[in-house]
């Protein structure tokens, strides 16, 4: 057993990136807005997450010496990233600009350093970690929580979107002391900007509801096994 989960530790963080990207894809599906505003928030917010869990599913995977699991899938992933990218720039067939690219780097690395972080904090949890109901409800906590932060940082991006659209167009429109409040209520006529507030509730009630199962059977594990 503890040779199978030591060779199920990549194929499992490759799983867990891959299937976040579907999830992210079925998000911008379903979400029926603007395709470039649902573009970039999916990828901002998939070079956030897919690293993360990348990194922490994996690490979780392996019998032991955890945190040092951790550590190297950070650095092959970060290897992996580097490559792909100056691949791209020395072919000239990038289809993102470099400060985009560079942006999905950094945010990508950084989130595996929270992973990292998180599985230093998690090695004192990992009795109650191991019951398996406290497992899958943490995990639809985690993916509701990815579906309100979806939705609340869309909200961010359309907002931005909406306000530099005129001072793009008239550099002068900076000096509007109106356009702040004129881009507030443009969003609130805006349909799409409702889908974004209808997601961002869906996964925080959601993301409540788990979280808040998860604590309890946790502790009703940690009870059992003190008894």
């Amino acid at each position: 057993m503890t040779a199978l989960r030591w060779l199920l530790v990549l194929p499992a963080a490759l799983g867990a990136y891959i299937v976040l990207q579907a999830l992210f894809v079925l998000l911008s599906l379903l979400l029926a807005v603007p395709e470039a505003l649902n573009r970039g928030v999916s990828q901002l917010i998939a070079d956030i997450f897919c690293p993360y869990y990348f990194v922490y599913i994996g690490s979780k995977v392996a019998p032991a010496f955890r945190l040092h699991v951790a550590v190297l899938l950070t650095v092959v992933l970060s290897v992996l990233y580097g490559m792909l990218l100056l691949y791209g720039v020395l072919r000239g067939d990038i289809s993102y600009p470099l400060w985009w690219l560079t942006l999905s780097l950094v945010l990508g690395l950084g989130s595996c350093v929270f992973a990292v972080v998180r599985i230093q904090d998690d090695r004192a949890k990992d009795t109650s970690r191991e019951n398996w109901r406290v497992a899958v409800l943490t995990v639809l906590a985690n993916i509701f929580g990815i579906i309100y932060i979806y939705g609340y940082f869309g909200q961010a991006v359309l907002f931005l979107s909406m306000f530099w659209t005129p001072i793009i167009q008239n550099w002068l429109n900076i000096l509007n002391p109106f356009l702040y409040m004129m881009t507030l209520f443009g969003m609130f006529f805006t349909w799409y900007f409702w889908v974004l507030v209808a997601t961002a509730a869906l996964g925080y009630f959601g993301m409540e509801f788990f979280s808040a199962k998860a604590a309890q059977s946790s502790a009703t594990a940690i009870v059992h096994n003190t008894l």
